[in-house]
């Protein structure tokens, strides 16, 4: 578990519309989570002692709020924020867009937080300079892992933007024959996407980064063919970052194949407990997550597989 949990205990008390996630109970009585699904998910996962980010709800953007993200943000020796939207309305998802602002970039999406739409803020991460990020299916008989590179999102699969660098087919065991660590013998298949499918997927993540960079954090973008002025002021953005996307793909290896394993192979033995313990309903869902820089795996979502499959 990433041991960040406890630091705001350390700051000032709390502003009003600052909510804590690790405080479920709290968040409970204040929002109606079956209509916050994105900020559900996260309390699931974390209940349930997946790794996830710490962070905050943010239910209306104050100059307290902000003051107080920048303490904890110090605390933390991080320059960035990880923002993520959610909101009842599902036109508000398709406006709206994660990001990973500076603090001075935060102050200036306030118009963003308006009722219903919520703001989950939680710890430093960069979008275009993390490692890989991992998809997983449960079906009946197997665990699907459908991976991206480092430099992509989890939402360029989502999103319907590209296809898997390389996806896992797990054999999916009973409660009975339950083992935490993978075996060669249990991966059912392996495979890894054609250079020429690379260089397709890089092409498209290039042009999801130029439109951010043209409409702004914040917004729900599409990707555009680019010239070459256009990608090199990619290149510039992404070296202002300390960021690159690699011109071929790098798999993801055994040794994180084994690590993410450990939570998916539980989950997908013991469904029926997390299921009744912690509303964590894992049958046809695909649950997201990444290996990031600063905190190694964390998880992101559990959402319907409808949405990742008609994509």
């Amino acid at each position: 578990m990433i041991e960040l949990e406890h630091l705001h205990d350390k700051l000032h008390a709390l502003p009003d519309s600052l909510f804590p996630l690790n405080n479920p109970l709290l968040i409970q009585s204040h929002f109606e989570l079956n209509k916050y699904s994105k900020l559900a998910s996260i309390i699931r996962l974390k209940s349930a002692g997946l790794p996830t980010l710490p962070g905050f709800v943010v239910e209306n953007l104050t100059s307290d709020i902000l003051e107080y993200l920048n303490r904890w943000n110090i605390n933390l020796n991080a320059k960035r924020l990880s923002l993520r939207f959610d909101s009842p309305n599902p036109e508000d998802h398709k406006k709206l867009q994660g990001s990973n602002p500076t603090l001075e970039d935060l102050s200036q999406m306030i118009h963003f937080f308006k009722p219903p739409i919520i703001g989950i803020v939680m710890a430093e991460n960069d979008r275009f300079n993390q490692d890989h990020s991992v998809l997983t299916r449960f079906s009946e008989e197997y665990i699907l892992c459908e991976i991206v590179g480092p430099g992509f999102d989890a939402a360029d699969l989502t999103r319907g933007n590209i296809s898997p660098h390389e996806s896992f087919e797990i054999e999916r065991k009973g409660p009975e024959i339950y083992d935490s660590e993978l075996c060669m013998a249990d991966i059912v298949k392996h495979d890894l996407t054609e250079p020429e499918y690379y260089q397709l997927s890089r092409g498209i993540r290039y042009g999801v980064i130029f439109s951010i960079i043209e409409k702004g954090l914040g917004k729900a973008v599409t990707s555009k063919d680019l010239s070459s002025s256009q990608t090199s002021q990619v290149d510039k953005f992404l070296t202002s970052r300390g960021a690159s996307i690699s011109k071929s793909y790098t798999p993801l290896g055994y040794e994180r194949l084994r690590q993410i394993y450990r939570y998916l192979g539980q989950l997908a033995s013991f469904s029926k407990y997390y299921k009744e313990s912690f509303q964590l309903d894992i049958e046809d869902r695909v649950l997201s997550a990444s290996f990031l820089k600063k905190y190694c795996l964390v998880f992101w979502d559990l959402y319907g597989a409808d949405k990742y499959t008609k994509r």
